[in-house]
């Protein structure tokens, strides 16, 4: 199985702020395969994007930022 990984930075722009970058600075495909594949169990990970998300950063040689506080999704309007 393939996943298409992209990933933007952050910079601090010259008014001091820090802003997305408008271009990513990698994008390319994550091959699931092997043992990667064969350890995707249930309790590999919290979910399936937690795991394919770990794969990828490891691929990248990055780690999660665990001081990151996820966005909760919007209600979808009525």
């Amino acid at each position: 199985m393939q996943f298409n990984v992209v990933g933007w930075g952050k910079f601090t722009n010259a008014d001091g702020d820090e802003v997305w970058g408008n271009n990513p600075i990698v994008s390319t495909l994550l091959k699931v395969d092997g043992d990667a594949w064969k350890n995707w169990t249930p309790d590999a990970a919290g979910s399936d994007s937690e795991y394919i998300a770990g794969l990828a950063l490891n691929a990248l040689g990055l780690e999660r930022d665990e001081t990151v506080v996820e966005a909760e999704p919007e209600a979808p309007a009525e």
